[in-house]
């Protein structure tokens, strides 16, 4: 605040140009509008500032320019403070050592763009690399992030290069801020010409209920797309337009430079160089002999004649005198080009020399020999190149600014054109604006919605689809300085290499750090896997299924006859089916369709009975098997039809029909899998279904061939909404009929609720995980070849994805077939079969449980961790040929045991019926869960022996010194247990979560 401040007026004293006020309200800058004309008409007299940085250790002779742009990132902490160097590495050679650095402001800095103009004595041709370092200096030199250049992106991405425009574009940012207006309402009017006019009044109120549909989706894809050439072209006209070139010069002649430089960059003439000496000299001709080597691509010449001594002026001279003798190798192009930048360098080491002056040289002989040497080599160039060529040779600021102009008058659209983009961006915003308005006027509430949500999509299609696709080259002009290098700054020399591979070791540990983040960002998708898991399950789903089979389990035994069967049907099964019809039960759930009866048959005669037996046993038959199964057509009675089969029903009961025709799979049985097809009768919804029940026993329609009964029907519970697919199954087996219930629940209508939505987006977060996953397998496929597969845990991740789509395929069947089965019912109103749709909701449930199974395992793999249960993982390894070993021992015993009680008891007692339920018994004995007086009762000898045999042998000695085996591997592991470098990446990533919080590790 100055001396000259008031209670009323406020006198600030700053030193820079920010906006401020002494008051809360801030009173606007005052415009003239009288002076509108005049202040238009000096348009083109003000200049765009772009700020490019000569390097100051660029030759003031070198010839050859090239333009660096550094872009750094806008990530938290993307600055340095370190001093950077560069090097260009071409096919043709490579540079000087060059110091980014500008003394008037700081580079490098977040978010920034610098520029910077570096030069070279000769052409390094096509740029290959760049050798890039810094000397860790400064308050934050560890920070350095060097993004690749993305222009393209920055300047052809309309939206984003209105922030990001490139600061040598000619395209502005009121010309894209204009385009962007443009296509934003040419989208408006594409977008709402795809929605009708409503013709009922009622439809203009409007509510805030959203619907969003596929049809908005392509509506907003269409719109974007069609709008994309307009689009295009005006882009283009703007981007491709040169500047007006009259303009271009009366701003040279008015201003002078248009390019902001630094004060050592000023085009002033060069001051008479002081201070110099026989070692400046001497430094100078070196550096010609070094550029010239680099040039030929030779060996670097030696400066010793013997150890410790330094060559004199005389010999170095000579040595350029043997390298200019060896540029008969080069074309004349080349040839000429290196003569001249020896003529500039020689005429710059003659002035030196007459500087210095005889007096001020060690030896006035050698001065003399030197100053002959340097004009005999500029005669023989001279001779070399005519007088017009060294005389026409410009310096390097003419040079650039006559290459600048020429490369902007190169090419494009003549400066007149950017009218023509102004008048198409005004007639399509005009056109578009007043169109979209008329449309608007007559729009109600559904158009309006489906308009809105379409022109969004058409947006966001054009801001990640569109125009990143988009190519657009662009120019940069060029500007030049003169400067002196200093060779002597420590940072002109790259760090040694223990310091290099330190950094490198330091960077692959924080790259390894953040791949260790993200493998715990894993414990997100095995939750959102579970939120995905159990929401494809309904825990009504268990007490529907439950309820139903005690329902019609009633009245049923062990030993039941044909007569038993009839009963149970005429008693349970009616009254639980139509008890309140058409509700079954208890009256919550409804009977969708109607009930099948089905039956398989065993062909008759379909087995050799004994000789000495064939006059007691006249017939016999065959277990069950789809070879000896009965697919004949018979009359009432199981009697052989006479004449053609084809008189008969299709749907008697007596005719054979196929899986094929009942829309039915094979089914799993208590004894076998039975076919899909067989014998069926449906029960109809009115009263005589009792007496087709009658009709079938007195025409004996189970009988001694019958070798399994299906009653299939189909239930919807609409208070937990579900469906449940039962079928009741009453298989033969050598004396009667047992009873088997398969019941499956399954949702076909999916709920409308919050918890809907919720698992909505967990199922699209689970694959945004899966596409993830996907692209990182992939690099890792792509860069491991062959030995990926040799991995267990990329296994597992491609077992994961594989198992997911498969998940996402399984259920996207299930919805089709479940709206099939659906849309079949209601069209039909007869039995419904929703068997597939129940095989296929079983095959996602299986799907989905191995891939749970598959995820947990997977986190044993960030177990590693934990160093004590590394310890145990490494033990589980040092251990595992002698684990191979009891196992193999171990698997041999257990088989021998359950084979050997298969065979004792396994005809008798029930836990020992099945080779399968045997293993399983043997398995109880080790566990101590085990039935001992069943055994010894039967036989105490023989049990006795049996179960103290395995006991001794299995228990005692196999599982104990396979316990022993892991102890010793574990003690072992504790001695020479070795730290793993995931513990040390732990460490690292705790201590810079320690530093991010600002805690003490």
């Amino acid at each position: 605040v100055g001396p000259l401040t008031t209670p009323l007026v406020t006198q600030c004293l700053c030193n820079h140009l920010t906006f401020f006020g002494s008051s809360f309200f801030v009173m606007p800058n005052l415009v003239d509008v009288t002076r509108t004309a005049e202040l238009f008409a000096t348009f083109a007299n003000n200049p765009v500032v772009v700020k490019i940085t000569v390097l100051e250790d660029n030759d003031p002779l070198a010839e050859y320019r090239y333009m660096l742009t550094v872009n750094t990132g806008h990530r938290h902490s993307a600055s340095t403070s370190s001093q950077v160097t560069i090097t260009l590495l071409g096919t043709e050679g490579e540079s000087e050592p060059h110091h980014l650095a500008d003394p008037e402001k700081p580079v490098f800095e977040r978010g920034g763009v610098d520029m910077f103009l570096l030069t070279t004595h000769f052409s390094l041709g096509d740029l290959q690399s760049i050798r890039l370092w810094h000397d860790n200096s400064g308050d934050h030199p560890a920070n350095l992030f060097f993004m690749k250049t993305a222009k393209d992106f920055q300047d052809g991405h309309i939206w984003f290069s209105v922030i990001s425009r490139p600061p040598c574009s000619t395209f502005t940012r009121v010309q894209r801020v204009s385009c962007c207006f443009s296509l934003l309402l040419c989208t408006m009017l594409t977008s709402i010409m795809f929605w009708g006019i409503p013709t009922n009044p009622s439809e203009q109120t409007m509510d805030l209920h959203i619907e969003f549909t596929w049809q908005q989706v392509m509506v907003g894809f269409q719109s974007s797309i069609i709008m994309f050439p307009i689009n295009l072209l005006i882009v283009s006209i703007f981007r491709n337009t040169r500047p007006r070139e009259k303009a271009a010069k009366a701003e040279g002649l008015k201003q002078g430079n248009t390019v902001r430089v630094s004060p050592s960059q000023t085009s002033s003439p060069p001051t008479e160089i002081k201070h110099i000496t026989a070692d400046t000299v001497i430094k100078d001709i070196k550096r010609i002999a070094q550029s010239l080597s680099k040039a030929m691509k030779s060996p670097p010449p030696s400066f010793e004649l013997h150890p410790g001594q330094q060559a004199d002026i005389n010999t170095l001279l000579s040595l350029v005198e043997d390298i200019i003798r060896h540029q008969k190798t080069f074309d004349e192009a080349q040839k000429k080009t290196n003569s001249r930048y020896l003529y500039k360098q020689l005429r710059h080491v003659e002035k030196e020399l007459r500087l210095l002056g005889p007096s001020r040289f060690p030896n006035t002989s050698s001065y003399n020999r030197a100053m002959q040497q340097v004009q005999g080599m500029k005669s023989h160039l001279e001779f070399l190149l005519d007088g017009d060529q060294l005389n026409r040779s410009p310096s390097p600021e003419e040079s650039i600014s006559s290459g600048a102009e020429k490369k902007r008058s190169q090419g494009g659209l003549p400066w007149w054109f950017v009218f023509v983009g102004w008048i198409l961006v005004i007639a399509t915003s005009a056109v578009s604006g007043y169109f979209t308005m008329m449309y608007g006027l007559t729009y109600g509430k559904d158009q309006s919605i489906n308009w809105l949500i379409s022109m969004v999509v058409s947006f966001f299609e054009s801001l990640f689809i569109t125009q990143p696709l988009k190519f657009s080259p662009s120019d940069d002009p060029d500007v030049v300085q003169v400067a002196r290098r200093d060779s002597t700054c420590s940072f002109y020399q790259p760090p040694p290499p223990t310091d290099i591979e330190r950094m490198r070791k330091n960077v692959i540990q924080e790259q390894k750090v953040f791949g260790l983040i993200r493998e715990i960002l894993y414990m997100g998708f095995m939750w959102v896997l579970l939120l995905v898991a159990y929401g494809q399950r309904d825990p009504n789903a268990y007490f529907l299924s439950r309820h139903i089979r005690q329902s019609f389990s009633k009245g049923i035994s062990n030993t039941m006859s044909i007569q038993d069967v009839f009963n149970w049907a005429n008693t349970t099964l009616l009254s639980n089916l139509y008890g309140d019809y058409p509700f079954i039960t208890d009256g919550n759930s409804k009977l969708v369709g109607n009930v099948r009866l089905r039956q398989v048959r065993v062909q008759k005669n379909s087995c050799r009975v004994a000789r000495t037996m064939q006059e007691s046993v006249p017939d016999c038959h065959t277990p069950y098997s789809w070879e000896s199964e009965d697919m004949g057509s018979y009359s009432p009675g199981w009697s052989l039809s006479v004449g053609d089969n084809t008189s008969l029903n299709p749907h008697s009961p007596w005719v054979y029909r196929s899986q094929s025709e009942l829309r039915a799979f094979p089914i799993w049985g208590s004894v076998m899998l039975y076919r899909g097809g067989g014998f069926v009768i449906n029960l109809g919804p009115d009263l005589q279904r009792s007496r087709i029940l009658k009709y079938l026993h007195n025409s004996t329609w189970l009988d001694v061939y019958t070798q399994a009964i299906f009653v299939e029907f189909t239930a919807y519970n609409a208070n937990v909404n579900l469906f449940c697919i039962a079928t009741l199954m009453l298989e033969t087996t050598a004396t009667a009929f047992q009873f088997r219930s398969e019941l499956h629940s399954v949702r076909l209508y999916q709920s409308t609720g919050g918890l809907h939505v919720f698992v909505m987006a967990s199922e699209i977060a689970y694959f945004v995980f899966i596409i993830y996953y996907m692209f990182v397998q992939g690099k890792l496929m792509r860069s491991q070849k062959w030995s990926y597969f040799k991995i267990k845990w990329n296994l597992l991740e491609l077992a994961i994805i594989i198992l997911s789509w498969s998940a996402l395929s399984v259920f996207i069947k299930r919805t089709l077939v479940g709206k099939r089965d659906i849309s079949f019912y209601q069209n039909n109103k007869h039995f419904a079969s929703f068997h597939e749709t129940a095989q296929a909701d079983s095959a996602l449930g299986y799907l989905i449980a191995f891939l749970v199974l598959l995820a947990t395992v997977k986190l044993w793999h960030l177990l590693r961790l934990n160093p004590k249960l590394h310890m145990i993982t490494a033990t589980l390894q040092r251990a595992w040929t002698d684990i191979s070993g009891f196992l193999v021992v171990m698997t041999i015993m257990f088989l021998a045991y359950s084979v050997a009680s298969n065979l004792m008891y396994g005809w008798k007692l029930y836990s020992y019926r099945t080779l399968l339920d045997a293993a399983q018994t043997i398995v109880s004995l080790q566990l101590g869960i085990f039935n001992y007086e069943e055994v010894l009762n039967y036989n105490p000898v023989l049990g006795a022996f049996l179960i103290g045999s395995c006991i001794v042998f299995m228990t005692f000695v196999v599982l104990n010194l396979f316990i022993s085996v892991i102890l010793v591997a574990f003690s072992q592991e504790q001695i020479h247990h070795e730290p793993s470098e995931e513990e040390e990446i732990v460490d690292l990533m705790l201590i810079k979560l320690c530093n991010m919080f600002r805690l003490k590790c």
